[in-house]
């Protein structure tokens, strides 16, 4: 699958879009490598559209490649605030969900949390921060410690609850 999100949101310096214009490709491969199973297709993730915010590219990269292998589309990754604000108000209506690193080099993604949750769109923080840490209002969020077990993260994404999307209505509006 071929993403082109970063292209299109993200200002030429992000390490995240291709300044030669081409676009990068995440495996959608079967779950096995090496004759190892690694996942099954058991956590209800297909079909669900999730947005990755992380400016670290091999974790941004490896969530997205299980979040693929779980069936689930993915937007993204976005490694900035303004970026990810940008793809919130874009495709709120889409979103089942996202996965938030707090700190964008330097700058909190607190702003982005608000968004998502103004607009109903479940959660998780994953920081190499202490959770216990969180500032109210976001206590009481999912959040993994860095580097997170990608198979925890799938559970921990499966168990949000279901967005209630509302036919016809548009969150924006």
């Amino acid at each position: 699958m071929v993403f082109t999100h970063a292209q299109q949101l993200l200002p030429p310096d992000d390490p995240f879009n291709p300044a030669d214009g081409a676009t990068f490709a995440t495996s959608n491969s079967s779950a096995a490598k090496g004759g190892q199973i690694i996942m099954q297709n058991s956590l209800s993730l297909a079909g669900r559209f999730y947005l990755v915010v992380e400016d670290e590219y091999l974790a941004a990269s490896s969530m997205m490649t299980a979040l693929e292998d779980e069936g689930a589309e993915v937007a993204g990754p976005v490694s900035n605030v303004a970026g990810a604000l940008e793809l919130v108000r874009k495709r709120a209506y889409d979103l089942d969900g996202a996965i938030l690193d707090i700190n964008l080099r330097g700058v909190m993604a607190y702003p982005v949390a608000e968004k998502l949750a103004e607009y109903g769109i479940p959660f998780v923080f994953v920081t190499g921060y202490e959770c216990g840490s969180m500032p109210e209002p976001f206590k009481a969020m999912p959040c993994l410690n860095k580097p997170c077990n990608e198979k925890e993260l799938l559970v921990v994404l499966a168990g949000l609850p279901a967005r209630q999307k509302r036919p016809g209505v548009h969150p924006l509006t």
